[in-house]
């Protein structure tokens, strides 16, 4: 009798009390044991206030889901010790403050979406010692990021192993050392190949150079199909084919290095390409100074030869 009575004290005091202390977690009213837990998916759930920095205790977890709540506060550094997490969602909250650097530890980790919240402060490098899939799954019908921290207030310079699609937009209004790109700058492609900006501040390979001052004006701009734009004075108006040339445009100066026909400051297969459209479009209008290799005066296969002869170091 003495045991029984014993027994129903002991749970009346826990259901008093709350969770076992040592046994259990309390998350947002809920005991969860220590041991046991391997899943929580509380996404959608009208959670309010803070992530429990006791969260880091629950080191059995493998599934973590807090999608579309209204959590305010810093990411606790303890999820670093989560170890066995494959699956991290936190996308569409109202966190603030930084990615703390110990979710570098979460070495398991399949999937991060940390995206639509008001994080800020730089992402820790060494966020590249996990071993997530960066490129994700992208197709024409869907797509589906591994890593997401899109819409957030993250600041520059980001780790080399993130890419623009992995930073998405990001309000740096805030950031001390923001980037303020302008157009003839050098940027990161998404093939990790350095292009440059145009004048709508669009990535595109150094190859399209070859485009300014060929008797078109590019106007019109998109990032996409469309095509660049280089109607602005950073790139001389398309070098006098689009109104208010100033000739004032490094890309558009005649005291060219002969050979570098689209200005990015090599000598390639890109250059041979230019010369030998050159000189096969009778429509074309070549820079005769660049692409005179021989400067005897004339464009002609003479000039490929040169070109292929400096590449070559003959």
């Amino acid at each position: 009798m003495n045991k029984k009575i014993i027994i129903i004290l002991s749970l009346s005091l826990n259901i008093i009390w709350g969770c076992v202390d040592g046994i259990e977690v309390e998350l947002w009213g809920t005991c969860y044991n220590i041991q046991t837990t391997t899943s929580i998916n509380l996404s959608q759930s009208g959670l309010i206030g803070e992530i429990p920095s006791n969260i880091g205790n629950l080191i059995n977890l493998t599934y973590l889901n807090l999608f579309s709540n209204e959590l305010i506060g810093e990411i606790p550094p303890e999820i670093g010790n989560l170890t066995n997490l494959t699956y991290l969602d936190f996308q569409m909250n109202q966190l603030s403050g930084e990615i703390p650097s110990d979710i570098s530890n979460l070495v398991n980790l399949i999937i991060l979406h940390l995206n639509d919240n008001n994080l800020s402060g730089e992402i820790p490098g060494n966020i590249c010692d996990l071993t997530i899939d960066w490129t994700g799954i992208w197709s024409e019908y869907y797509q589906i990021p591994y890593f997401d921290v899109n819409n957030n207030n993250l600041c520059p310079y980001y780790p080399e192993c993130l890419n623009e699609e992995n930073i998405g937009e990001q309000d740096t209004s805030n950031c001390e050392n923001q980037i303020i790109n302008n157009p003839g700058e050098d940027c990161l492609l998404d093939n990790g190949e350095i292009g440059f900006f145009d004048c709508e501040l669009c990535c595109w390979d150094n190859f399209i150079y070859s485009w300014l001052g060929d008797g078109y004006c590019d106007q019109y701009g998109g990032c996409a199909w469309e095509g660049p734009q280089f109607n602005c004075t950073e790139l001389g108006y398309d070098c006098g084919d689009c109104s208010n040339f100033d000739g004032l445009s490094e890309y558009c100066l005649e005291d060219c290095n002969p050979a570098d026909l689209n200005n990015d400051l090599q000598i390639n297969i890109f250059d041979v390409i230019i010369l030998l459209d050159c000189i096969l479009d009778n429509e074309l209008i070549c820079n005769e100074i660049c692409s005179d290799i021989n400067m005897d005066q004339y464009i002609n296969i003479l000039d490929v030869i040169s070109i292929i002869n400096l590449i070559l170091d003959i």
